[in-house]
């Protein structure tokens, strides 16, 4: 018997080692893909639409447009929606696990509000601490929301 029936006629039925490391590395990498582009959307979309808000004159702006109310409740809202949103991508996107995913992106949300905080607190000018609390405080709902929604979706076929 030469090598090549000895190694077929072992695996046979089995899966080859090599393939199943190739599938674990594209797992990965589309994980990888998935929470990259879910944040993507939790980062860009948010600006893009404060730009455009600024642009049809519906946020204040000027030194002391950082402090009205409807415009901080306006960007809240704003960024809460995106972070859904990102989540509910990186979810969509996920090879498996998808709650797991938007809650990781929760987590680098969380993480990024809590820098915000510390920047608005040691810096004078920047608007109220409040509004950076308060991202910090609703990332990971948000990011659930963005999973459970994602879930709740009929399995692709």
């Amino acid at each position: 018997m030469n090598n090549r029936t000895e190694l077929t006629s072992q695996t046979r039925g089995k899966e080859h080692p090599l393939l199943k490391k190739s599938r674990v590395w594209i797992g990965l990498l589309r994980s990888a893909i998935a929470l990259f582009l879910g944040f993507l959307a939790i980062v860009l979309f948010p600006f893009w639409t404060n730009e455009a808000l600024h642009t049809l004159a519906l946020l204040s702006s000027g030194m002391f447009g950082i402090y009205d109310m409807r415009s901080n409740l306006l960007l809240l809202t704003n960024n809460s929606l995106f972070v859904v949103l990102g989540s509910y991508i990186a979810a969509s996107l996920a090879p498996h696990y998808p709650m797991r995913h938007a809650l990781a992106l929760g987590v680098v949300e969380l993480t990024r509000s809590i820098w915000i905080v510390i920047f608005r607190a040691t810096t004078n000018d920047m608007g109220p601490v409040w509004y950076a609390t308060t991202l910090a405080v609703t990332a990971l709902p948000c990011a659930w929301l963005g999973g459970f929604l994602r879930r709740r979706q009929p399995a692709e076929a």
